[in-house]
């Protein structure tokens, strides 16, 4: 009879079969899906995590129902489909409420509600461009374009001709409206918005297109800028535009006048051949003074005192003098015609109890380069009232000169004379003629070229 085994042994035998046992492949989910061991799935296995987690090879689409899908990694597959009949696409929300963050709706608008998130920035940017390498050209940055909703058009102008087309959605970029301050406090300050070109060397451009384009702000307590460039050109509250410093502006005070203020010198530079010109002409004086002008033989004005300390020439009737030449100023809008005027003073107090009278007469002679001289005669009387005081200075308008056709560089002089009156009773006394001259018009600075306008 064979003796039983000792427990050792049958150890010893156990451990020898253990190293005979074929390996086998440990059990992990990895083996249920295709191509990673031999082993198949069963089919009944993948239709039931087939309708909870999608992978390669489902056979169905997931439906998840009222659950919600939950994931650490990254969501994404090529080009992905969100797909919904309700008013929001997709749809973002905070964590813990109901609060709408940013959604795109069924209309293809998107929108971004900003008013529940605090203490963070929203940033839209551009892609950098990508940097160069050895001898490889740098790749141009990639812009952001933000174009807002286009206005509806006519889809049948020949049938709709007289149908105007929608207008445009309004663009707006706003910064943030300040705070309300508490009891005794005071509101924040509004926020900036910051629109700034690219650095570089030339630096970008702003451009702002369509007319009219209109910059406006809400007045604030301490700010009056209501259009700034760098600190150094402003147009400021006070209607004043100012350029480099606060010393220098160009400002409209009222409706009357527009003020160019500067404490240096102003320098205003045209092109060569070029000038300065008034849409609407202004009038400057041509002047013809008597006192140094020629007396005839006879017939000429008595050489007087005529205030303390001065002297004219004191006219009676029928008594003249001759003015020297004058060249018609560069500044004269050619072909216009020029107001001859005289000025006059009488000697003594005219106080006959009625109007006393004085009549003067202008014969001037004239010629354009090249051309012939011609005279134009012109009369002017003026009626003295009673009560009239000694030295007072008087004005006689004479009528308009004909200077049609004529050009710069036209020369003229004059015979000044006083005739007798025809209007009433003659002034008894002498007057003093101070000077007469010609009102012209002026339309530039001066002539753009020598001798031509």
């Amino acid at each position: 009879m064979a003796r039983p085994p000792s427990a050792a042994s049958i150890l010893r035998n156990e451990r020898k079969q253990e190293r005979q046992f074929e390996p086998k492949t440990p059990i992990a989910t990895g083996m249920f899906l295709p191509n990673h061991s031999g082993i198949k799935s069963h089919p009944e296995f993948i239709k039931a995590i087939g309708d909870y987690v999608p992978y390669t090879g489902a056979t169905s689409n997931v439906d998840l129902n009222s659950k919600n899908l939950t994931t650490t990694g990254t969501l994404g597959a090529g080009a992905t489909t969100i797909d919904t009949t309700s008013l929001k696409a997709f749809l973002v929300r905070k964590t813990g409420d109901t609060g709408d963050v940013f959604w795109i709706d069924t209309t293809n608008n998107w929108s971004w509600d900003y008013s529940d998130i605090t203490y963070n920035s929203l940033t839209l940017m551009g892609v950098d461009g990508g940097d160069s390498y050895q001898e490889t050209e740098p790749f141009a940055g990639r812009g952001m374009y933000m174009k807002f909703g286009k206005g509806g058009s006519v889809s049948d102008p020949e049938g709709y001709s007289r149908m105007n087309g929608a207008r445009g959605g309004d663009g707006w970029i706003l910064g943030g409206d300040s705070g309300t301050g508490g009891n005794d406090a005071n509101n924040g300050m509004g926020g900036s918005l910051h629109i700034r070109v690219g650095a570089g060397s030339p630096y970008g451009w702003l451009d702002l297109y369509g007319v009219p384009v209109g910059i406006a702000y809400d007045s604030k307590p301490g700010w009056t800028a209501a259009f700034c460039v760098n600190g150094h050109t402003a147009i400021e509250g006070d209607n004043k535009a100012y350029f480099r410093d606060v010393a220098i502006y160009i400002a409209s005070l009222n409706a009357d006048y527009l003020d160019l203020h500067s404490t240096k010198d102003t320098r205003i530079t045209c092109g060569a051949n070029y000038t300065l010109t008034l849409a609407t002409s202004v009038y400057d004086d041509l002047q013809f003074q008597i006192s140094n002008s020629k007396v005839p033989a006879a017939n000429y004005p008595n050489w007087e005192a005529f205030t303390t300390s001065t002297f004219e020439y004191a006219f009676g009737v029928d008594e003249y003098i001759y003015t020297y030449a004058n060249e018609i100023p560069h500044w004269w809008k050619q072909g216009t015609a020029g107001n001859a005027h005289l000025h006059f003073t009488i000697k003594t107090i005219q106080n006959s109890g009625a109007n006393r009278f004085a009549k003067f007469e202008i014969i001037f002679a004239y010629a354009d380069t090249n051309e012939v001289w011609v005279e134009q005669t012109m009369t002017g009387e003026y009626t003295i009232p009673t009560g009239t005081a000694a030295l007072t200075n008087l004005y006689v308008d004479m009528g308009n000169v004909t200077l049609t056709n004529y050009l710069i560089g036209t020369q003229i002089k004059a015979r000044v004379k006083r005739i007798a009156a025809t209007g009433g009773t003659e002034y008894a006394d002498d007057v003093y003629i101070t000077q007469a001259g010609i009102h012209l018009q002026k339309d530039t600075m001066g002539s753009r070229n020598e001798i031509t306008k």
